[in-house]
C-alpha cells in the first residue's frame, strides 16, 4: 500500500485493487500455467518451472520490479525457491511471534494451537494443486527468519513490523534509500497518511480486499494492526510453547537493542571524530565503507559534514549515501553483515561495556 501511495499525487485515493498490482506474487498458479501452457501440473513441473517465472516477472516491467513471497530462502528437489541471479535485494518484515500466531489464526480460520503447532512446523507449506497459488515453502517461524536474516547472497533489509507502526517516516524513508527511490517529503508524509490502518479497514469494508483468505474467523484482512496485543489473547501455556519453539531467535529483541546501545560508544569503538557538533547533534564524514568510496580524493574530511546524527533520538543521516536509521542499522551497514550477526555484536559489545 504504501509504495502504491508514493506512486501517487499526493492528495490522490489509492485503491486497494492498485496496491495488489504494485507487487507481484512469485506464486500464482496462472503465471505457471500460462509459461507451461496447460494446468494440472505436479508439484514437480511446477519446481522446474520456478526459475522460468521468476525470470518473466523480472522482465516484464521496468525495474525495480517488486516482487512479494511467502517463502524461506531454501532449495526443495534441488531447486531454490528465490533465484539469487535474478535478486538485486530484499526487504524482510520482522514481527513478535507471539503477535504473529494470533494474526495466522485468524487468517487460516483455525485456534491459536493449531497455529502454535503450524508456526512450529517444519514442513510448513502454504498453497498446492487446489489452491490458486502454488505450494511455497515456509518451514518454522524461526527457521523461516534465519534464511533471511543469516543469508549473505544479496543485500537485505530487515524492517521491524513494530518499527513501521512507531516510526513510520523513518521505517519508509529507510525502504525508498534501500530501493535506491528518490525521497520526496511531500509524498512520503502523503503516503504514510493515506495508508493509515483505519482507513485500509474502511476501504476494505467498503469494496473487499483480494488479499483475505476465505478462511478468515474476523472476515477481514486489515483486523487489528496492533503490537503487543499477544497480551491480551495469548494464555500462560500458548506463550511458553512459542517461547520454547522460538526463543533462541526471539531472544534478540531488535527493538530493545536500538534502545540501549548508543552511536557515541560505536562511534568511539571505531575511531569516528566529528568535524562540528552540539549537545543532541554531531556531524563529520560519513564512516560508511560503502559511502567512503564515493568520496573523491580532493574532498577534504576536516570539511565533511554529511554524515548526522542525532543523539538525543540515537539516529544517524548520512546526506551523500543516504544511509539513515539507528544505531543497530549503522552497525549493520558498517560492518557489511547481516541483521542477525550485527545483533549478536552488538550484545557483546553492550555487555562488555557494562
Amino acid at each position: 500500500m504504501l509504495f502504491a501511495a508514493y506512486r501517487k499525487e499526493p492528495g490522490d485515493t489509492v485503491a486497494l485493487t492498485e496496491a495488489y498490482k504494485t507487487t507481484m506474487s512469485d506464486s500464482r498458479r496462472s503465471e505457471f500455467e500460462k509459461i507451461a501452457d496447460k494446468t494440472e501440473l505436479t508439484e514437480a513441473e511446477v519446481d522446474t518451472l520456478r526459475e522460468s517465472v521468476q525470470k518473466t516477472l523480472a522482465q516484464r516491467v521496468q525495474p525495480p520490479v517488486l516482487i512479494k513471497t511467502h517463502n524461506a530462502r531454501v532449495r526443495h528437489n534441488g531447486v531454490p525457491m528465490i533465484r539469487r541471479e535474478l535478486t538485486l535485494g530484499g526487504i524482510y518484515i520482522l514481527r513478535n511471534p507471539l503477535d504473529v500466531v494470533d494474526s495466522v489464526a485468524d487468517h487460516w480460520g483455525c485456534s491459536i494451537d493449531q497455529a502454535i503447532q503450524m508456526m512450529g512446523n517444519d514442513r510448513h507449506t502454504i498453497g498446492g494443486r487446489q489452491d490458486g497459488m502454488i505450494k511455497q515453502y515456509l518451514q518454522t517461524w524461526s527457521k523461516h527468519v534465519l534464511s533471511w536474516t543469516e543469508q549473505p547472497a544479496f543485500p537485505t533489509l530487515i524492517i521491524r513490523y513494530e518499527d513501521m507502526k512507531a516510526a513510520p517516516e523513518m521505517t519508509f524513508r529507510n525502504v525508498l534509500t534501500f530501493l535506491g527511490w528518490k525521497i520526496e517529503a511531500i509524498r512520503v508524509t502523503a503516503a504514510i497518511d493515506e495508508t493509515q490502518f483505519e482507513k485500509l479497514q474502511a476501504r476494505e469494508a467498503e469494496d473487499g480486499y483480494q488479499e483475505r483468505s476465505d478462511r478468515s474467523l474476523s472476515g477481514r484482512f486489515f483486523r487489528k494492526g496492533k503490537s503487543g496485543d499477544w497480551e491480551n489473547v495469548l494464555t500462560e501455556e500458548q506463550i511458553q510453547r512459542i517461547v520454547e519453539d522460538h526463543g533462541q531467535v526471539m531472544r534478540i529483541d531488535y527493538g530493545e537493542l536500538k534502545k540501549r546501545i548508543r552511536f557515541r560508544e560505536l562511534l568511539e569503538r571505531i575511531g569516528w571524530t566529528s568535524v562540528e557538533g552540539r549537545v543532541d547533534q554531531l556531524c563529520g564524514p560519513c564512516p560508511l565503507p560503502e559511502c567512503q568510496s564515493k568520496v573523491s580524493s580532493d574532498c577534504s574530511k576536516r570539511k565533511d559534514r554529511s554524515f548526522s546524527i542525532q543523539t538525543s533520538k540515537n539516529v544517524y543521516l548520512c546526506f551523500r549515501c543516504g544511509s539513515a536509521g539507528n544505531a543497530l542499522d549503522f552497525w549493520q551497514a558498517y560492518r557489511a553483515t547481516t541483521l542477525y550477526e550485527a545483533a549478536k555484536e552488538l550484545i557483546q559489545i553492550h555487555e562488555t561495556s557494562n
